[in-house]
């Protein structure tokens, strides 16, 4: 838990010394489901735009308890190259580290592999969908992400 609430602070402080430099950033929450246990979860992400087509998105998981497997939270840090199409749609692939916190003993580190889709609605708003598979030792598990950003 330590771990957690000491990653989140790094996470504040980073948006707080990149928004300082007017920097393209959205903020971003999200309901997904994990495919190990059947939980559904909310997510909260942070995009920063590193170059042009490159960004940083740390995010915070939390997948709600259930009877199989409990609860799980999970700290992701993931590159996502983003391929715009026109017309406000863009696709992105990404990659990343993820450290999965568990009911028990599940306490490990792995990566991820995914794909996302986003749809500007505004300047600022935009709908998005992201297919991540988390490839962690004893919790591998595909989690489909729907949800809202914020850009500012």
């Amino acid at each position: 838990m330590k771990k957690i609430i000491l990653m989140l602070a790094i996470m504040i402080a980073a948006a707080t010394n990149i928004t300082a430099k007017g920097a393209n950033m959205a903020f971003g929450v999200d309901y997904n489901y994990s495919s190990k246990g059947g939980g559904s979860g909310v997510g909260f992400q942070l995009e920063y735009e590193l170059l042009k087509n490159l960004r940083i998105a740390p995010e915070f998981i939390y997948t709600f308890s259930t009877d199989d497997c409990g609860h799980f939270t999970n700290v992701n840090i993931n590159l996502q190259y983003v391929v715009k199409t026109g017309s406000g749609f863009d696709l992105y692939p990404m990659v990343g580290l993820a450290y999965v916190n568990g009911e028990g003993d599940l306490n490990n580190c792995g990566m991820n592999l995914g794909c996302g889709a986003e749809f500007s609605l505004s300047s600022e708003l935009s709908i998005y969908t992201e297919q991540t598979l988390q490839l962690v030792n004893d919790a591998t598990r595909f989690i489909p992400a729907f949800g809202l950003k914020y850009k500012f």
